[in-house]
């Protein structure tokens, strides 16, 4: 009874007043109607876009929201990807569900690191527009996270018993332009796509695949450029969902 006045309240009122909790964000609600165990082929809806998903079925495994300290709301997406047993692929997909406002985004620290693998750059520019990507690798963990997002993807690969492997190499776009926010990054399991080496448990640090060392290995030069190639073509898509000119 309660809810219901409240919409009553909300749908009197609402060309004059706006009261709180009347006001909901359609990107946000569509999100929310997401149920875990959905797959998706092609394209991802999130925020203000359509967005470009890489070959296959992927499986929406958990959200999150949040505020940036700029007071904009942001949206978070999980998918996975796998043959049933092993974990292939991930995504995380961030983008700002509101559109406009009066200020941009911070710069992409990830896209001014020196010590990734691969990285293109157009511009990368504090409040303005930003359009860069990059590659990179990390261990995995195995342990909870404190994001709904991580959170529940642990839990839907540990609920399926999928292999999960103990390292990953990644891309990730950033794409921004004043009152507009997308980041994107995909991760790929070595083990499973090539004939490289399992990884021997070490720090991200003492890797092998750090940026100092990775080009010794033949097998992994050969993935890199593999990724690369992935990630050239999935950034020209996603610029054009984004329509970043």
């Amino acid at each position: 009874m309660k809810q219901a006045k409240k919409l009553l309240a909300c749908a009197i009122i609402a060309s004059t007043v706006v009261l709180p909790g009347c006001v909901t964000n359609p990107a946000k609600e569509k999100i929310k109607a997401y149920q875990q165990g959905m797959v998706f082929e092609d394209t991802l809806s999130i925020g203000n876009h359509e967005l470009p998903l890489p070959e296959g079925k992927w499986t929406y495994v958990g959200s999150q929201f949040h505020i940036s300290d700029r007071n904009r709301p942001f949206g978070i997406v999980s998918l996975i990807k796998s043959d049933g047993k092993v974990l292939t692929d991930a995504l995380l997909v961030m983008s700002a569900l509101d559109q406009g406002g009066t200020a941009g985004y911070w710069s992409s620290s990830f896209c001014e690191r020196r010590d990734l693998l691969y990285k293109e750059v157009r511009t990368n520019v504090e409040g303005k527009k930003q359009d860069c990507w990059g590659i990179n690798y990390f261990v995995t963990a195995r342990t909870q996270k404190t994001g709904s997002a991580a959170r529940k993807t642990l839990e839907y690969i540990k609920k399926h018993r999928l292999e999960m492997p103990s390292f990953a190499v990644y891309s990730q776009h950033r794409l921004t332009e004043y009152g507009n926010f997308v980041e994107y990054q995909h991760a790929t399991n070595p083990e499973y796509y090539s004939n490289v080496e399992p990884v021997p448990a070490s720090s991200w640090l003492s890797s092998e695949w750090h940026v100092d060392r990775y080009y010794r290995d033949p097998q992994k030069v050969q993935y890199v450029d593999r990724v690369k190639r992935q990630a050239q073509k999935l950034h020209e898509k996603l610029k054009l969902g984004f329509a970043v000119n």
